[in-house]
């Protein structure tokens, strides 16, 4: 079984911070840590424990769009989850600029949206680790690319913007040559045809531009002046993001697309861009709802919220709780209060912090009940905070058991939630007021939709083009008609092709990743370094055992009567050449053999 991703999951609300965790920790797929700080989530992620991000959008110190831009300075590959409330356009359009893998609003039943959060956390994962394994593989695979026996040119319109060492080869002209220069310089003015060679290659990288592959016959110039003739496969590629001619100077075989990846990946697009539900509920009713759950949550009788001033003098009382109300004498109950005025409820905005009673009969704070009040017994007063500012404070009372610190905890908690709604409706509302864009809202998320699936169009196509080269080079070395294999700098084998397998009886899975000079024990019957070795040390000893060594380029041959491991003495030909990193190290060899005594 796989090992849990690792999430670390960043909100300033503990209340969904903990319940976000009970949710995604279900299954035991996904294991998650919990920070209410985004200034303390950015060293916790440079650990590198972390396989991805979720984060809320509207945090007091930093928001989710600063944190995640931060986060993409020192990390641009780690998948990032935004998870709001705030579903508006421009939140959406800043995450997807700034590199977020999804976006998700909070609201609806917990069921649904932390299955949804689960889904879009497992898919970014699974995509940027499958990223990340194309870039690896693209690297791995550049030595072949380079050792590829045909020609193979990358053509950015019709410059050439890469190219392997066969072309060096086949047009006589130098990698330095070749790079950046138009692909019509190493071409006759006119084709066999007597058609303009510039014209006729804009047409067929039009054709190809449009999708299907096209194959067709051409004429190069040599730099000799010699004229060549070839055969052209091109087709149209994206890597990050621009447009590329892939072209490989024989025939070639174009496999199309797997219908349920394309698929996979359209429904993963089409989860980025839904628009998320926004619930339309009275804050009146939020507030009553919120209220009553903290009285149930405290087991207290009564509770109020009373709305803060700025400047922290004036109290608005807003709420009160159902059995309050009913209980509650007093005939005409005013709506506002001078904080300095207020006894024991007031006391939490003076000292801006929780103040518990337990004995109000003998509280050092308790100014005597208007006629009518209902009697207290106990008290608890919570401020809640926005930055450094009381903007609301909400009092629960004639709890049954004293109030504790949980109890200031539970009604911190979800009253901080509730601001939180509070504060991002009228945010929204106070944006909708001063948005004269509204009406072309809906056609601006069309264009980046439309954006969006071309990009992920692209992302497909590069993903099939980077499966397709790797399988035109693996079948290249496979194919060939010589025994064929090669090995790492550590001697280890890395390939080792079907003509290799005739000849030894040994299949590529039981050799592959071998060391110790097994394919020498294989060949020839002992551990020792053979002809293929040269390149790595121009060993005196290894060359005794060769009659005649010829020099071409970088690569070695010989031709030399050598023991066969199960025929004998036999007159091989053998070839061997390097292979490079993309920094012109040398990381390994690939050596062919060919039996040339019948021949001969």
């Amino acid at each position: 079984m796989p090992s849990p991703i690792s999430l670390l999951y960043v909100d300033d609300e503990d209340v969904l911070l903990e319940l976000g965790k009970i949710y995604l920790e279900k299954t035991g797929e996904i294991k998650v840590d919990l920070v209410t700080s985004a200034d303390v989530a950015l060293e916790m992620i440079k650990s590198g424990i972390y396989d991805a991000i979720v984060s809320d959008y509207q945090m007091p110190e930093m928001d989710g769009i600063e944190f995640l831009i931060k986060l993409r300075e020192f990390n641009p590959d780690i998948p990032f989850i935004l998870f709001t409330g705030r579903g508006r356009e421009e939140i959406v359009i800043q995450a997807i600029n700034n590199g977020a893998d999804f976006y998700l609003q909070k609201g609806g039943s917990p069921n649904a949206q932390y299955a949804e959060l689960s889904n879009m956390i497992r898919k970014a994962t699974e995509l940027r680790r499958n990223a990340k394994a194309i870039r690896e593989n693209e690297k791995k695979f550049r030595d072949f690319f380079d050792a590829a026996s045909d020609p193979i040119v990358i053509l950015e319109g019709d410059i050439i913007s890469d190219c392997n060492k066969m072309l060096s080869r086949f047009l006589g002209y130098s990698h330095e040559e070749i790079i950046g220069h138009g692909i019509i310089e190493f071409t006759p003015e006119f084709q066999h045809d007597k058609e303009y060679s510039e014209s006729k290659m804009s047409k067929y990288q039009k054709k190809a531009t449009i999708g299907d592959p096209v194959v067709f016959t051409w004429q190069f110039s040599h730099k000799d002046g010699r004229i060549l003739d070839a055969e052209i496969s091109i087709i149209m590629i994206t890597i990050n993001g621009i447009p590329l001619h892939h072209a490989i100077i024989r025939d070639v075989s174009w496999r199309r697309r797997q219908e349920e990846i394309k698929k996979l990946n359209e429904s993963r697009m089409e989860a980025m861009l839904t628009l998320y539900r926004i619930r339309d509920k009275p804050v009146k009713n939020i507030i009553d709802f919120a209220l009553e759950n903290c009285v149930s949550l405290t087991g207290s009788n009564y509770g109020y919220i009373a709305f803060v001033n700025g400047d922290e003098t004036f109290l608005l009382m807003n709420s009160w709780s159902d059995l309050g109300m009913k209980a509650c004498r007093i005939a005409d109950k005013p709506l506002c209060y001078e904080v300095e005025k207020t006894g024991l409820w007031g006391e939490p905005i003076r000292q801006r912090k929780p103040v518990t009673v337990n004995n109000y009969k003998e509280s050092e704070y308790k100014k005597g009940l208007p006629g009518g009040h209902v009697p207290i017994t106990r008290h608890a007063g919570v401020p809640i905070f926005h930055g450094k500012q009381i903007v609301m404070l909400v009092g629960v009372a004639n709890k049954k058991k004293e109030y504790n610190n949980e109890d200031i905890r539970q009604i911190t908690l979800l009253m901080n939630g509730l601001w939180g709604i509070l504060y991002r409706k009228k945010t929204e509302e106070e944006l909708l007021k001063k948005n004269e864009a509204l009406a072309s809202a809906n056609e601006e998320l069309l264009a980046i939709e439309a954006e969006l699936r071309q990009k992920y169009d692209e992302i497909i196509k590069n993903e099939k083009c980077l499966r397709d080269s790797e399988r035109k080079l693996y079948d290249i070395i496979n194919f060939t008609p010589d025994p064929t294999f090669a090995i790492d700098f550590e001697g280890r084998v890395i390939a080792w092709n079907r003509a290799i397998e005739y000849l030894t009886g040994i299949s590529a899975k039981e050799i592959v990743g071998k060391g110790n000079y097994e394919y020498a024990f294989l060949l020839y019957g002992e551990r020792k370094p053979i002809f293929i070795d040269l390149l790595f040390s121009d060993d005196t000893d290894i060359r005794s055992n060769y009659s005649r060594i010829t020099k071409d380029g970088y690569s070695l041959m010989t031709e030399s009567w050598m023991n066969l491991k199960g025929r004998g003495k036999r007159l091989l030909w053998i070839k061997t050449s390097p292979l490079y990193d993309d920094t012109g190290e040398i990381t390994g060899a690939i050596e062919s053999i060919r039996d040339i005594t019948d021949w001969k």
